[in-house]
């Protein structure tokens, strides 16, 4: 798991990519991350259909819908759609357990995660 401190600063970042088939499927993973991690962690949060921002005491995490995986072409039948995602903290094992929420409530759903460098 790559865990960057930006610019030495104390603020942890984990970075990853969900990927997807149709709008609804993040749209639904969206909600209910939104109802798991606030009712787990407190905080608060603002979703849209196409994005989630949720904010802590000292964590942020946020998920944006990307673009298809083929720059600036609709996806085809059968393609990838792509949401990028980040998780911000002052201390690296609070990331690591809010990224375990995010890849478990992804897995369940059958959608794949992975990390970025």
């Amino acid at each position: 798991m790559h865990i960057r401190d930006q610019g030495g600063q104390g603020v942890f970042r984990i970075s990853f990519e969900i990927l997807f088939n149709i709008p609804q499927e993040l749209v639904d993973l969206l909600s209910d991350l939104d109802k798991r991690i606030r009712g787990r962690w407190g905080g608060t949060s603002l979703l849209t259909s196409s994005s989630l921002v949720w904010g802590g005491s000292s964590e942020i995490i946020k998920i944006t819908f990307s673009e298809p995986l083929e720059r600036g072409v609709l996806p085809q039948p059968g393609g990838l759609l792509r949401a990028l995602g980040s998780i911000e903290c002052s201390r690296p094992s609070i990331c690591v357990e809010l990224y375990s929420e995010v890849h478990e409530s992804t897995r369940m759903r059958g959608l794949r995660i992975r990390l970025l460098a």
